[in-house]
Formats: C-alpha cells, structure tokens, sequence
C-alpha cells in the first residue's frame, strides 16, 4: 500500500494546530487521522483541504502516513514529525509561553496528549 500526500486539514480552523494528512492510498483520497488503529479513512472525492503545492511536496517526499504526523503552525508553514517523538515535539513547543497564547484550548490539548504519552512510556 503506497500512500501519496497530497494536503492537510485543518478540523480546527485555527492555528497552530495539528492538521490531518489528505493523500492517496491505494487510488483512494483518505484523511489520516490519529487513531491507535493507524489507519486511514476514505474521503470524498470532492472534499475540501489544503493542498501542498509542488515546492512544499518535495520537503514531505517519503512521508510515512503510519509513522509520521503534520503540525500546521499556519496556513504556510506545516511541518511533520515522528509518532516516537510526539511527546517531545510538543514538549518542546509548550515551553514557549507565547506559543497559543491566544489558542488556550490548543495549548491544554497539546498538552493533555504530551502528559498523556509520556505517562505511558
């Protein structure tokens, strides 16, 4: 099953936050959400999400949608990182006491789920 990433969404419609992978699977448009299943769910041809444009591709080239996440810090600039690391990228990120200053109910996710993953390591 090779995946192909094609965009984001953004289900919170604020940023930063942390975006769903949109590509292809198999032929099949799927979003990629976080589930303990790591699986992705098909999508509707017509959905709506952010596309990457060909420059932005090439810095995600061999992205692993079972390995890897997207964390959107704006409409311009996403990055990803490693399910193995999760934790400290948002670690990292909160230290920051600017960081979602204004986006509180992010920062209180972000961390519930780092609190929560190093809890169980």
């Amino acid at each position: 099953m090779q995946f192909g990433l094609l965009g984001w969404h953004n289900p919170f419609g604020r940023f930063p936050a942390y975006v769903i992978p949109v590509g292809r699977l198999d032929g099949k448009l799927v979003a990629v959400y976080p589930s303990g299943k790591k699986r992705a769910d098909e999508i509707s041809e017509n959905a709506v999400y952010t596309h990457f444009t060909p420059e932005q591709l090439k810095s995600f080239q061999g992205f692993d949608y079972l390995e890897e996440r997207l964390f959107a810090f704006d409409e311009h600039k996403v990055t990803r990182f490693s399910v193995r690391t999760e934790a400290q990228f948002f670690t990292k990120l909160l230290q920051d006491p600017e960081f979602c200053k204004d986006f509180a109910e992010m920062r209180e996710s972000l961390q519930r789920v780092a609190d929560g993953l190093v809890a169980s390591h």
